[in-house]
């Protein structure tokens, strides 16, 4: 099963959004996806983020950090598109004050094959899978506040790519794919937190039909399904 990174649990960014509506609410703390948020846009912060994920190394840039993924336990499904998997996680984390830190909400990947199997590089899926509210449900919450949430306001604010990877695996998967040349989904960048324990809350799914329009049915012939449940615990301290 190739990997549906959300970032959560194993993949963006803006500053904090409260939205409602499709617009940005200009008495949030917010920057629209294509503006600078600490110096870069969505899309590179996102590229830089689900490289480090994948090759590992420093998971700063500057005082921005990236902001470390839980293991998840999947508590029940099969990760298809009628039977998806749920998994959950939690993670505590310690960060600096004046700490911005970048987080994958949901995401995907698209892969490369050894030639020898015929397989076509992978596409990119439609953006409707992560912003149509009909088709994916995606909450995220610091310390109750909303950050994002399908339910009430559009979420396509913090839609970006597909972005070029340049990802190669140390040996290719199990079913051929030898390196990652794309991602794409919903993100953020978030301000510093203040000195003391905050809570994120991150309720995330991404669900794929088997269309061979977009999916490599060799690799996914049911589809693919998968919902993330993970909690972050983090403790802004000024003390090491």
């Amino acid at each position: 099963m190739k990997r549906a990174i959300t970032m959560t649990c194993l993949t963006l960014l803006v500053t904090l959004l409260v939205a409602l509506g499709t617009t940005v609410d200009a008495g949030s703390s917010a920057s629209p996806p294509h503006s600078s948020a600490y110096g870069k846009p969505l899309p590179e912060w996102m590229q830089l983020y689900i490289t480090w994920l994948f090759n590992g190394g420093s998971g700063n840039v500057g005082p921005v950090t990236f902001l470390p993924i839980p293991s998840g336990n999947v508590i029940g499904g099969t990760f298809t598109f009628d039977d998806p998997a749920t998994v959950q996680g939690h993670l505590d984390v310690t960060l600096a004050p004046g700490t911005p830190f970048v987080l994958s909400v949901v995401g995907w990947f698209g892969e490369t094959y050894l030639p020898s199997l015929g397989y076509p590089d992978d596409p990119p899926l439609p953006a409707e899978f992560f912003t149509d509210p009909s088709k994916a449900t995606i909450k995220v919450y610091v310390d109750g506040t909303r950050v994002m949430d399908s339910t009430i306001a559009s979420v396509s604010p913090f839609y970006y790519g597909p972005v070029d990877l340049d990802v190669t695996y140390p040996a290719p998967t199990s079913y051929g794919s030898t390196g990652a040349i794309f991602t794409q989904g919903i993100g953020f960048v978030h301000p510093p937190l203040s000195v003391g324990t905050h809570t994120i809350q991150l309720d995330a799914g991404l669900r794929v039909p088997p269309d061979s329009s977009f999916l490599n049915l060799s690799v996914y012939p049911d589809g693919v399904g998968v919902r993330y449940l993970v909690t972050w615990t983090i403790v802004v301290s000024p003390h090491p």
